[in-house]
């Protein structure tokens, strides 16, 4: 029959007549979700049928139903249905498969950047309000998938094949990297990006990084230049902790914590300070009086007896 009479239609073709597509974004499917698909359709069948395109050599193409194709052939059945529309190109290959999948389930985010990368690349779009509107992706989910495409491809390939998982880059990225960049551009210099990557990653294997949430005790430590600490003891810091890798963030943290605390209390001081050059006192009636009197003498007791102690 011919194809063009084909399109659209709901035909039922066999399973060995149709390949995957190689333009999928989806590279890693769970296998107890596929357990259970390859169950459901042992008793009831297919019931959606797969979409598929046809090439010049009569293959057919998955556009949408990989997963089905998979149980089948595992279930050993002679025929799926399927519906065929016409082959569109690269672009509409790759932009169809994401606006009908990532509506259905979220695809893990290493396949998803490197074709969103291929799209960036092909289209010369890099506007992410613009990329959104032709994949459906989300901003944060575009914004993700640039930042593990900046990784060195060696780490690419670690986190396509789930040895490490995105999240510890991105969060690297956000808390790590682009802090030292920022606030200490002279140690980022000194070893570059993919020097303290490697760092980094040697203290997730060796232990010392246990969660991503750790980069945040990593934050506060640089963070503390703004309030007083020197940048060349945070530098000094950063030696040992990412360089040298004798203590982890924690321990950094508790070495500047108190200076941090002590910056806590000097700007809420201020604000209580000011606080009390705005009351009119003249205007308090009795029981305000003595409810501010005790109030105030609690926080001097308090006070004096910090002052003992210093």
């Amino acid at each position: 029959m011919n194809p063009e009479k084909r399109r659209n239609e709901l035909l039922h073709l066999s399973v060995d007549s149709i390949i995957p597509n190689p333009e999928n974004p989806r590279l890693i499917f769970d296998q107890n979700k596929l357990d259970i698909l390859a169950e459901s359709i042992s008793e009831v069948g297919i019931l959606v049928p797969l979409i598929v395109f046809q090439e010049e050599d009569g293959k057919y193409i998955l556009l949408d139903g990989e997963r089905r194709w998979m149980c089948a052939k595992r279930l050993n059945l002679k025929e799926v249905p399927v519906n065929v529309i016409p082959k569109p190109s690269k672009i509409e290959n790759i932009l169809r498969m994401f606006n009908i999948h990532n509506v259905r389930e979220e695809w893990e985010l290493m396949p998803t950047a490197l074709k969103l990368g291929e799209l960036i690349e092909d289209l010369g779009i890099t506007n992410e309000r613009r990329l959104n509107e032709l994949t459906s992706l989300s901003i944060s989910t575009i914004r993700r998938c640039k930042t593990v495409l900046a990784l060195p491809k060696k780490y690419q390939k670690d986190v396509l094949n789930r040895k490490y998982k995105a999240d510890f880059f991105i969060e690297m990225d956000a808390k790590a990297l682009k802090k030292i960049s920022k606030v200490l551009p002279d140690f980022y210099k000194k070893y570059g990006k993919e020097k303290l990557i490697d760092f980094f990653v040697s203290m997730l294997e060796k232990g010392k990084i246990k969660s991503v949430t750790d980069f945040r005790y990593l934050q506060k430590v640089i963070d503390a230049k703004n309030i007083g600490l020197d940048q060349r003891d945070i530098e000094d810091l950063l030696e040992r902790v990412v360089i040298r890798q004798e203590i982890d963030f924690l321990e950094a943290y508790g070495k500047v914590e108190d200076l941090i605390n002590v910056s806590k209390v000097e700007e809420k001081t201020i604000r209580l300070t000011e606080t009390f050059h705005s009351f009119k006192y003249d205007t308090f009636k009795k029981r305000e009086r003595d409810k501010l009197r005790k109030v105030l003498l609690d926080l001097r007791d308090a006070i004096n007896r910090i002052l003992e102690n210093l």
